[in-house]
């Protein structure tokens, strides 16, 4: 039987139910079954056919997806399959059906990791299709491959991620020679970045599963680099470590300041650069610790560039946001001030709005020479940022057009006037029916 026409079936038989990949997937297991040992029946996919529906979800277990790769690959990638299931085997514990399942969709389309770019495509897409489900939503590629440039990581260096999530941001930004640090408290992630960092062989890499603001990785020891998006807000936080605790201006573990442990953490850790993310409320409070932070930032001249983006950047959030650089040798007191929305290098996607990855050099040159362009960026002296109660909001400083509407009063009076008449003329008609009408009784 053709394979459209098992589909046809087997698609219809489950009411529509069952997301297409996922049916796809069914019938080449089912296509294979001679591949599958006959001493092992509960191995067998048709032993819950009545559950398809549920199957990635509750009928297939764990053990069953992983043979599953071993059993459908081809000859020309069986050794990167037998990798990926001997990796799944000593993982089964803390393994979701769901993450392997994807892997096997990955392979059965052709897809393969054999290099940063292969992972970054794989992330891209499962993060899109399961953001919506499982409310994790990854830092877009083109936003994550800008801060890896504004890094500006050189041969040797050492980079460090206190909230890798998917270890995307730090394969971007690793070169020839580089050790990259990742911290994750989600142990799903942590089971990504292992299998990732185990297929890309030529990476020195050390995986932290713990909690960065707990038990921060670089408490005893700073890096060369630090690339991070730390999450916006967090709730029901009861303690931190001393290391990122100590902000100016805060007496007590709070977690309506949680992003200002992050931050700290940030570039505390950072012995020449750091790029992070923040919401741009960050750029504006005034509150005691908000300030606090921020007045000892530029009084250490640690901010190299604040650069804005526009709402929709970021996948699953509709606020604006901001990334921040970080440059502990910086030679003079200015920062850059710069806002994307009217800088031409953003594109409109369904999902958001992204960076045009043609245009990723044209933005890092902006920071890098200090360019100035009206509406886009502007050099400041940290005494005016100081001045405006440290207030980092781009378009504060950035000079405007503001284009003065010429207004002809010749041309106004002149349309006066015909409307005044045409209203003289309705009063006038509405008054001779009243007068007609009057007249009839």
């Amino acid at each position: 039987m053709e394979k459209t026409e098992k589909f046809r079936m087997l698609y219809t038989k489950t009411g529509n139910t069952l997301p297409q990949d996922e049916a796809l997937l069914l019938i080449l297991l089912f296509e294979n079954l001679d591949a599958i040992s006959p001493e092992k029946d509960y191995f067998n996919p048709l032993y819950k056919l009545a559950n398809l529906p549920y199957v990635f979800g509750k009928s297939i277990h764990t053990e069953d997806l992983i043979r599953y790769i071993q059993c459908f690959v081809d000859n020309e990638i069986k050794t990167e399959g037998l990798t990926i299931m001997s990796f799944f085997y000593e993982r089964l514990n803390t393994l979701r059906e769901s993450f392997i399942a994807d892997f096997l969709l990955m392979m059965l389309k052709g897809v393969r990791i054999q290099n940063v770019e292969d992972y970054i495509d794989f992330v891209s897409d499962s993060g899109i299709r399961s953001g919506r489900r499982l409310n994790e939503y990854y830092t877009p590629v083109n936003i994550n491959r800008y801060m890896a440039k504004l890094l500006n990581v050189q041969e040797g260096d050492t980079i460090y991620d206190c909230c890798s999530g998917t270890g995307s941001s730090l394969l971007l930004a690793a070169k020839e020679n580089t050790s990259i640090i990742s911290q994750e408290i989600n142990h799903k992630m942590v089971i990504q970045q292992e299998l990732a960092f185990h297929l890309l062989t030529n990476i020195d890499y050390t995986i932290i599963a713990e909690d960065s603001l707990m038990f921060p990785e670089c408490a005893q020891r700073q890096v060369d680099k630090v690339i991070s998006n730390p999450p916006f807000a967090l709730r029901g936080m009861r303690k931190v470590s001393d290391y990122v605790s100590d902000i100016p201006g805060e007496d007590s573990i709070r977690s309506s300041v949680s992003d200002l442990y992050f931050y700290n953490l940030i570039t505390k850790a950072a012995k020449d650069r750091a790029v992070f993310l923040a919401p741009v409320g960050f750029l504006f409070k005034k509150d005691r610790q908000s300030t606090a932070f921020k007045r000892k930032l530029l009084e250490c001249n640690y901010i190299e560039a604040i650069i804005q983006l526009p709402p929709r950047s970021l996948f699953g959030a509709n606020i604006a946001s901001a990334i921040v650089v970080i440059h502990k040798h910086k030679k003079d007191s200015q920062i850059l001030m710069m806002n994307l929305e009217k800088s031409g290098c953003l594109k409109n996607n369904r999902l958001h709005i992204d960076i045009d990855e043609d245009k990723i050099p044209d933005l890092v040159e902006y920071v890098e020479n200090r360019h100035e362009k009206i509406e886009v960026s502007k050099v400041v002296n940290c005494d005016e940022i100081v001045k405006n109660e440290y207030n980092l909001i781009p378009d504060l400083y950035i000079e405007h057009i503001y284009e003065e509407e010429i207004v002809d009063l010749d041309a106004l009076l002149k349309e006066r006037k015909i409307i005044i008449e045409s209203l003289q003329k309705q009063y006038t008609t509405v008054e001779n029916l009243i007068t007609q009408l009057k007249g009839d009784e």
